[in-house]
């Protein structure tokens, strides 16, 4: 399992980049909401991700597990 780790101001500049590293079922959750990443902490928080995904308090980064 690798551990990716994606700080708020850099996600809507690296989100394309993200999207051509993690597999295919990632990238469908991350390319449509580039930039987004109070949106994609939310869906993880919903279980929708079907990776583990954790923020830190103030959601300012997040580590994605792949």
């Amino acid at each position: 399992m690798t551990e990716a780790i994606i700080y708020e101001e850099e996600f809507e500049e690296i989100s394309e980049d993200i999207s051509r590293l993690l597999p295919m079922e990632i990238n469908h959750y991350i390319e449509p909401i580039c930039g987004s990443m109070e949106t994609f902490i939310n869906l993880n928080l919903k279980k929708q991700l079907p990776f583990p995904v954790l923020s830190d308090p103030d959601n300012s980064l997040i580590s994605i597990y792949v």
